[in-house]
């Protein structure tokens, strides 16, 4: 079965779409990070994982397709089909498309950070309401550094 340059078009700009769905996605729910909405990000978890069913999907089936294109060459096989194509808007939607990508793969990073960010400061919170306080390494007058808080007095009599 031969793919044609329509089926490889359909395909990207579906992904296309799922990606600039995504970008909304990321954004709005980097709001809701900042103002920790659990209720918004749920519902953003869902979608994201909608948008990314999509392009998992699509990721089979350009495998799929590479494998039948490039039967000496599997690693090369989707460049080397979209190359093969005498269709320029395939060739620049494929451009536009993996811009996309690293678009969405920076923005999760930014996201990723803030939930990692928002999880410190809610160790640190559980901590404090456990009484599990790390103290500060503090230095005393002999310049000794010390990490027992009972051991630090703030005056003496």
């Amino acid at each position: 079965m031969s793919v044609t340059p329509q089926a490889i078009q359909g395909q990207i700009v579906a992904d296309i779409k799922a990606c600039e769905s995504l970008l909304t996605l990321f954004e709005s729910e980097r709001e809701a990070l900042k103002i920790r909405d659990s209720d918004a990000l749920e519902a953003i978890l869902q979608n994201k994982n909608a948008c990314i069913q999509i392009l998992e999907n699509s990721a089979k089936q350009r495998a799929i397709w590479s494998q039948q294109a490039a039967q000496n060459d599997p690693e090369n096989g989707w460049d080397t089909l979209i190359e093969s194509l005498s269709h320029t808007q395939v060739k620049e939607q494929w451009g536009t498309l993996k811009e996309l990508f690293k678009r969405c793969k920076e923005e999760n990073e930014i996201n990723g950070r803030l939930v990692a960010r928002n999880q410190q400061v809610f160790g640190r919170l559980i901590e404090i309401l456990r009484g599990q306080t790390n103290a500060p390494n503090l230095y005393n007058a002999k310049g000794s550094a010390s990490s027992n808080a009972g051991s630090n007095r703030f005056g003496e009599a």
